[in-house]
């Protein structure tokens, strides 16, 4: 599934984040700077 694909409408798949471990770690360690949550 594209990075750019609306999931409301393409709710089959996944985007490249939920399967690259580093871009997960970088989005995870973002989403708990954005809650105020340090990392750990």
């Amino acid at each position: 599934m594209p990075n750019d694909a609306d999931l409301f409408k393409n709710s089959d798949g996944v985007k490249q984040w939920a399967i690259e471990p580093d871009i997960a770690q970088k989005l995870w360690t973002l989403s708990l700077e954005l809650i105020g949550q340090p990392a750990a």
